[in-house]
């Protein structure tokens, strides 16, 4: 992707409105908003619009007649609460090439001066104190937005408060990583594999491709989960001390085990397995054979490492051969049922993705798996990823 569309799409912004319907108790409510967002590798921040209007003066009389910041009061909720403003411009020229403005170059001190002082009397209600480095309550002022549909045309400003913003990715970029590899999956990716898992606190999830445990950051990340990795290189390719040192400088629960072992190899997954039982006494074997992990999230070895595997599979279907025999031969589940196996798989130009990429039909069934999602990445003009959700259903 070009520079400035990368830019472009980093600042690009979306009005999320919910109706409620009368005929069911459901209801989105803002804590489900703020959820999806801390949990969303591609949004960097959820904003609620406290008003609109098409000068600064006006911004400040709709929030103080709506009431939307009544809660920074004395004698409110938040009567306390930091907090700072600031104003960004959108879609207006800058510079002699007249090129959209982007990043940070959106902010502009000298209408924030104007702003402020056009905005007094809303501010002069709040009763915490200012504070620009770590505020509770981050107000900013959008200027030059499309307005929605039933927004006056003219009404090119709002006001908004910062509500919740996304998941701190950039912790995990590999250029970070103290494990260096040749191959490291993306934090936007592995967010993206564990939660189309539904990954949740306290459950167990395995990775059977480790490698160096990109994955089970991104769960760490999400959730306190019990997490074991499973790699068949060594050392020298994947340095576990250097993997449990990102873990533990993220101050993040780092994997109960990292076992160097083949993962299809039935005595490498029986290892994974009595793991789990040894970190919580209350488990019992029955427990465990009724299915160990919850989730498995995976970025099958399909490069570098994919003579690993036989000439006549590959990664996905020894995987599943690995599900069959655990529950038919060895009578211990690796994946609860009701669980789901998430994993990337790839595909080229010159294949048929439902013939050539995923496992047959056959395959799945006798692994007991459902495919519920597929969704496909294009990575360059010949090759693709789809991210696949498998539910475990037998």
């Amino acid at each position: 992707m070009p520079e400035e569309k990368v830019s472009e799409f980093n600042e690009a912004m979306q009005y999320v409105r919910v109706l409620r319907d009368v005929t069911t108790s459901d209801e989105i409510t803002q804590l489900d908003f703020v959820r999806a967002t801390q949990r969303c590798s591609l949004v960097h921040a959820l904003y609620q619009v406290v008003s609109r209007s098409d000068s600064y003066e006006g911004l400040s009389e709709v929030a103080l007649q709506n009431g939307n910041m009544i809660d920074m009061q004395p004698g409110k909720e938040n009567q306390n609460a930091t907090w700072c403003f600031r104003v960004r411009h959108y879609g207006q020229a800058s510079g002699t090439k007249k090129q959209k403005r982007h990043g940070d170059r959106t902010r502009s001190v000298s209408q924030e001066r104007i702003a402020l002082k056009e905005m007094t009397p809303l501010f002069m209600t709040f009763g915490g104190a200012v504070d620009l480095e770590n505020p509770d309550c981050k107000l900013y002022v959008f200027d030059g937005v499309k307005p929605i549909p039933e927004q006056k045309q003219e009404d090119t400003k709002i006001l908004t408060r910062q509500i919740a913003t996304g998941p701190q990715i950039y912790r995990i970029a590999p250029n970070t990583r103290i494990c260096v590899t040749n191959t490291p999956l993306c934090p936007i990716a592995s967010y993206l594999l564990c939660n189309a898992a539904g990954i949740r606190p306290g459950q167990a999830v395995l990775d059977p491709f480790g490698g160096s445990c990109a994955t089970l950051l991104a769960a760490s990340m999400i959730a306190n989960v019990r997490s074991v990795s499973i790699e068949i290189a060594h050392n020298g390719y994947v340095n576990r001390d250097d993997i449990l040192l990102d873990f533990e400088t993220r101050q993040l629960t780092p994997p109960l085990a990292l076992i160097h072992g083949d993962s299809t190899d039935p005595t490498v997954r029986e290892k994974a397995r009595q793991v789990l039982l040894d970190d919580d006494p209350k488990l019992t074997e029955q427990e465990i054979s009724s299915g160990a992990f919850d989730c498995i999230v995976t970025d099958p070895p399909y490069g570098i490492r994919e003579s690993t595997t036989s000439d006549e599979t590959n990664p996905i279907q020894d995987l599943l051969l690995s599900i069959e025999y655990d529950r038919d031969v060895v009578g211990k589940r690796l994946l609860k049922k009701g669980g789901k196996l998430v994993a990337f798989l790839p595909c080229t130009e010159e294949q048929s993705f439902e013939d050539d990429a995923i496992p047959s039909s056959s395959e799945l069934e006798r692994a007991g798996l459902r495919i519920s999602q597929m969704r496909e990445q294009k990575l360059n003009d010949v090759l693709s990823r789809w991210l696949v959700v498998f539910d475990c259903v037998t």
